[in-house]
């Protein structure tokens, strides 16, 4: 929760309130960060039923393509594997 929290008042978005459901298995939310700069929140994103909700950065900001790339790569990689390895 200490990490949502911080995230949060970082990116002045309102991931923290999200703290409950992802307790509850309801929702799950992932950290993007820059590799130079590793323990800087930067984006944050939400995954239910294996489907990205949203992603937002500062403010609510939304992506840039770069952004959406990156994320649309990963769930290739992790959760379209994930999915076979259970099938």
């Amino acid at each position: 929760t200490t990490d949502m929290v911080r995230e949060g008042k970082i990116l002045r978005h309102c991931v923290a309130s999200y703290i409950e459901r992802i307790a509850k298995g309801e929702t799950a939310v992932l950290f993007i960060r820059e590799k130079e700069n590793p323990e800087e929140p930067f984006y944050t994103f939400e995954i239910r039923n294996e489907h990205i909700v949203q992603i937002k950065g500062f403010a609510n900001k939304n992506p840039d393509q770069e952004i959406i790339d990156f994320v649309g790569e990963w769930k290739k990689e992790k959760l379209l594997k994930e999915r076979k390895k259970v099938a």
